[in-house]
Formats: structure tokens, C-alpha cells, sequence
């Protein structure tokens, strides 16, 4: 079955600087740099590696944590050139995943979970 494309998506906006940090908390590398030692070349290698690394790994963290969230796309999109990050918490592929009911204490215990704060999840428009 082909899945129709989605052009919106609902979720919570993470900027990179969180991701890596979430990155460093939660998947550490005992093999990984000092960042303090490197130079900025350097560094700047091992956060996009660390990004890569964290991009995978929390989507499925919070979708095997949260199980009652949709999970048919476990997804993390690059929304701008900026280093924002959509966790997507559903999209508008299918009627059905549209209007997927989230259960409120999912939506925030991800949000705490994510330290986002008082952001809420919205719809956002998909980057092409």
C-alpha cells in the first residue's frame, strides 16, 4: 500500500541545541571527544554526529515510551535551515491519522520528558 504524502504535521518544535543536549544526556558515547579540546572544525563534526545519532534514537525513545501514540512514522523533520527539529506526533496523510485522538497525558509527559517548557504542539507545514 502506498501511504499518501503529508503536508502538515503535528508536534513539538526542537530547536538543535536540545536535541544534542538530549543526545549527550541520554545516548553518551564513553568514546566521544572532549568537546572542549577540539577546535571549532572539530566540534562542529562531533555535535552533527551527535544530531545524526539523536534524530534516530528519540523519536524511537518517546514513541516506545508513549505506545499509545501514533507510531506508524517514527519521525523527526528538519523544518529550517535554522536547526529546527518537528517531533511528529501525527499528520494528515490519512483522514484517519489526522484525526487521531492524542491522549492529553501523552502530549505532556513528552513535553516534560523534552523539557520544552510551556510550548504546546501544533500543525505545522512540511518543508518540501
Amino acid at each position: 500500500m502506498i501511504r499518501p504524502t503529508a503536508t502538515h504535521a503535528y508536534g513539538f518544535i526542537l530547536c538543535s541545541e536540545r536535541l544534542e543536549r538530549w543526545a549527550m544526556e541520554h545516548c553518551p558515547d564513553p568514546d566521544a571527544p572532549d568537546m572542549s579540546t577540539l577546535s571549532p572544525e572539530e566540534a562542529m563534526i562531533e555535535l552533527s554526529v551527535v544530531r545524526g545519532v539523536a534524530s534516530t534514537v528519540l523519536p524511537m525513545r518517546i514513541y516506545r515510551d508513549y505506545p499509545r501514540l501514533p507510531s506508524e512514522w517514527h519521525r523527526l523533520i528538519l523544518m529550517d535551515d535554522c536547526g529546527r527539529y518537528l517531533l511528529v506526533l501525527k499528520d494528515n496523510g490519512t483522514v484517519a491519522q489526522a484525526m487521531t485522538k492524542l491522549e492529553p497525558e501523552d502530549v505532556e509527559g513528552v513535553r516534560a520528558r523534552l523539557e520544552l517548557g510551556a510550548q504546546k504542539p501544533k500543525w505545522y507545514r512540511i518543508p518540501e
